[in-house]
């Protein structure tokens, strides 16, 4: 087996896990609109929000007919942490410009 799909299912398996956690009108309510479970954020329903748990869940409780599972594609930087350095190369991939290799 490959090991990002090693990765995959023992991710979904842990989700499963922590599903079984979940505390109905604490951490999810069910949402009749979209006819599933969605997540609670500051007491207020987020359907927006995706949780491998809750994915787990409505598949366990016959809400859906799949998992679906997402992945970070990438991670966004904030500035001021690149603020510290002097200089900076090679962000984009590049062996810099003019500027950056002085």
């Amino acid at each position: 087996p490959l090991p990002a799909a090693e990765r995959v299912v023992r991710e979904v398996m842990s989700g499963w896990q922590r599903a079984k956690d979940q505390i109905s009108g604490e951490d999810y309510v069910f949402n009749k609109d979209l006819g599933k479970y969605c997540k609670l954020q500051s007491g207020r329903v987020n359907p927006k929000v995706w949780s491998l748990d809750l994915e787990c869940l409505n598949f366990a409780e016959g809400l859906q007919r799949e998992i679906l599972f997402q992945e970070r594609m990438f991670v966004m930087s904030r500035p001021r942490v690149f603020r510290r350095y002097h200089r900076i190369l090679g962000l984009s991939g590049s062996i810099g410009s003019e500027a950056e290799r002085k």
